[in-house]
């Protein structure tokens, strides 16, 4: 069996210039930056997109600094309360920060470099595991993006089997994920451990989020992604990628299916949700306003004006108009504020299952009091 490798990029890969976001996947999405110097949101990107805001009565506002992850269409209710106003609205000024990894805004959030970090649960529910003060403030996205995607070149003499015969297709490869211990490479190791094989039977790669990992599999310097919509569409559409499992369809191992409802989800320290819970309320109810705007029908192709802005694909992509709009009305379907209860028992038993936890998290000690919740 191959011992797995787990390399760390000795320097950050230039972005995909083929295909590009409109907002050009934002140069600076390294984690090897810290929050303070990263690069933030060019705020022409809103002013480009033509929403009628929302109002509010502010005599202050209070400014926050919010994880995102470039290119991303489940980070879609940070966009929306950003460029449609409910941020403005709910007193807040907002500066959106590209991070490359969850963990890495999970560090920069403990530092007070972030106010709120951006971070699928499994990282979360681990982080609290080893005692870090961080919590669960509101969900963002419901479904598990993930979808493995390999290189178009890349020999898989049994794809047409699916999952899980596919996985010994991938054995001894080099798997490019958003970072090392992140929920991406957690989530590879599943899906190698769910078909009978050692989870240490690929080379796991930290290329960062979804512009640099398109390059990185275009270039050839990975066999493979594990990526998140745009990520898979782009690289099919293209031509130099093909989806191995996609996770978001329900491929992989039964555990995973049954992790809908809590995906992506807003974090932040202990520290300042005790001194700031003004702020936190304020930051959820502009997430509940932006999660009410998204789900109605009227706001189609404002929401897709928005997207294409913030995570579209580029007009050089076949049927990018299209592609756009069908994107947009699905992870509108996605999106979505409450914080499971099952779903977050189901990470639990999923990170048990798979020895990544060893003992239990309650619910209360991973979500913070003020966060919307469900059954």
């Amino acid at each position: 069996m191959y011992a797995a490798r787990r390399i760390r990029p000795r320097t950050q890969v230039p972005l995909f210039t083929a295909v590009v976001v409109a907002f050009a996947f934002f140069a600076g999405c390294s984690s090897s930056k810290p929050a303070s110097t990263a690069t933030t949101q060019p705020a022409s990107s809103a002013s480009a997109v033509a929403v009628s805001s929302p109002t509010g009565n502010c005599t202050h506002y209070d400014d926050i600094r919010v994880m995102i992850f470039a290119g991303l269409l489940n980070n879609m209710l940070t966009f929306v309360a950003k460029d449609a106003g409910f941020f403005h609205k709910n007193c807040l000024n907002a500066t959106l920060v590209p991070v490359a990894s969850g963990p890495a805004g999970i560090s920069q959030v403990l530092s007070g470099d972030l106010q709120f970090s951006d971070s699928s649960f499994d990282n979360v529910i681990l982080a609290r595991a080893k005692g870090l003060a961080i919590r669960v403030v509101t969900g963002e996205s419901t479904g598990v993006a993930y979808a493995l995607t390999a290189r178009k070149s890349l020999p898989l003499p049994d794809l047409s089997k699916g999952y899980p015969a596919v996985m010994k297709n991938l054995v001894g490869k080099k798997i490019g994920v958003f970072g090392l211990g992140t929920g991406s490479e957690l989530f590879v190791r599943a899906l190698f451990q769910g078909a009978g094989l050692s989870p240490d039977s690929a080379t796991y790669i930290g290329v960062g989020s979804v512009p640099t990992q398109l390059t990185a599999l275009q270039n050839g310097s990975v066999d493979a992604i594990m990526t998140a919509d745009p990520g898979d569409q782009i690289a099919v559409q293209e031509g130099f990628g093909q989806v191995v499992v996609n996770l978001a369809t329900g491929e992989g191992p039964s555990e995973v299916r049954t992790m809908g409802g809590t995906f992506q989800v807003k974090v932040a320290s202990e520290a300042y949700l005790k001194s700031h819970a003004d702020v936190a309320r304020r930051f959820v109810e502009a997430y509940r306003e932006a999660n009410a705007w998204v789900h109605d029908p009227a706001n189609l192709d404002a929401l897709a004006r928005i997207m294409v802005a913030r995570a579209g694909v580029a007009t050089t992509v076949p049927n990018a108009e299209q592609l756009n709009r069908q994107l947009a009305q699905l992870w509108a379907g996605h999106a979505g504020v409450d914080v499971s209860r099952a779903s977050v028992d189901a990470w639990e038993k999923f990170e048990t299952h798979f020895g990544n936890l060893k003992s239990p998290v309650s619910f209360s000690d991973v979500v913070w009091a003020g966060a919307p919740t469900a059954p």
